[in-house]
């Protein structure tokens, strides 16, 4: 990824736990310890980080990374069918 030098698959992850720990830190779960380190932030001036869905930005990575292991797994070929029935017997 220019000009990151990361691999697509490590900054989708990074996304991810980004998006879930920002909705963990929402001020108004009332999650013991974490909501307090979201009010803090809130508190300090960072207010509106958390006036954005976290949770459904989370929802929609999930899903996606869901779609996307279904539709781009290893194809089912005629050597790896042979492979595993000889593998089986």
């Amino acid at each position: 990824m220019f000009p990151l030098p990361v691999s697509g698959r490590s900054l989708g992850l990074g996304v991810m736990a980004a998006e879930l720990g920002f909705a963990l830190l929402e001020p108004g779960l009332g999650l013991p310890g974490l909501s307090g380190i979201g009010g803090f932030l809130v508190r300090h001036g960072w207010g509106e980080w958390f006036q954005i869905g976290h949770a459904c930005h989370f929802g929609g990575c999930l899903a996606g990374w869901l779609f996307a292991r279904s539709v781009l797994r290893p194809r089912v070929t005629l050597a790896t069918l042979r492979a595993e029935r000889s593998r089986r017997e």
